[in-house]
């Protein structure tokens, strides 16, 4: 159903008023309001949209609609970097007069996971058991989750780390329907992603500029739109298959030839 929910989301996204195409950050209680105003229930969740009143989206709110239409049609969103986005999938994953959804969030730093979880949704999310955090482990970071002094670490330390963060959810957990890269290290997340997605699973990339035409997106994606910089890829035909096999001996040199980037970027 998600195929089909993607091209209904773009569409709507394509007829949405001004002031979703030019607004920098997201509120997520408008948009909240705005995706379910005409639901029934929407009148009896006053106090459900008030606990979303702290929260923002370093995402346009052309780019936050996209992808709360899509995560409204998934039943498991996986998350590379989280945020305003993660609290906003908390908060939905705790509307339990919809389809349930289970929710993955990964990032670097442990002290932004407990800033997270001053917003009430990410507490509900988690008690319930709808939410879970990863840490992926790259060692102390400054900023945005960046690693501090990444260059003077061994070569060693670096990869073991990236692929700590990269690798923060096992194969065995496949499968999600949505899945958004917005952290670190992300062609490499977007190239491992491919072994935790069945055929349909819809990925999106932030900051996209930045990362479609590099391989990792090209040999194994197929671009759908962007919306202001929030890419929409599907897997290319065969994609899934080569990466969960294991043998495939250019997924795998790839994969490696990522691994050693990372390691040697600062």
């Amino acid at each position: 159903m998600l195929h089909v929910a993607l091209r209904v989301a773009v569409a709507l996204i394509g007829h949405a008023p001004a002031m979703y195409s030019h607004s920098r950050d997201a509120n997520p209680m408008a948009l909240a309001r705005e995706s379910f105003k005409g639901l029934h229930a929407a009148r009896s969740m006053d106090a459900k949209f008030g606990t979303l009143a702290n929260a923002t989206m370093r995402m346009t709110t052309a780019e936050a609609q996209l992808w709360f239409s899509l995560l409204n049609q998934s039943s498991t969103y996986l998350e590379w970097g989280t945020g305003g986005s993660t609290v906003m999938a908390a908060w939905r994953a705790t509307l339990t007069h919809l389809e349930p959804l289970k929710v993955d969030a990964i990032d670097s730093s442990q002290g932004w996971l407990d800033v997270l979880r001053s917003h009430s949704p990410i507490r509900d999310a988690e008690a319930a058991g709808s939410l879970t955090f990863h840490l992926g482990n790259i060692g102390e970071t400054i900023m945005w989750g960046n690693p501090k002094d990444w260059s003077k670490r061994s070569a060693a330390l670096r990869e073991q780390q990236s692929r700590s963060y990269i690798q923060s959810i096992p194969t065995s957990r496949c499968c999600y329907d949505l899945i958004l890269v917005d952290g670190r290290f992300r062609e490499a997340c977007a190239l491992y992603a491919l072994r935790l997605m069945h055929n349909r699973t819809t990925v999106l990339i932030h900051d996209s500029s930045r990362h479609t035409n590099h391989e990792a997106i090209l040999n194994y994606y197929h671009v759908v739109t962007v919306r202001d910089t929030l890419a929409v890829l599907r897997p290319k035909h065969g994609a899934v298959a080569r990466a969960k096999s294991g043998s495939d001996g250019v997924y795998n040199a790839l994969f490696t030839k990522l691994m050693n980037v990372f390691a040697r970027r600062s």
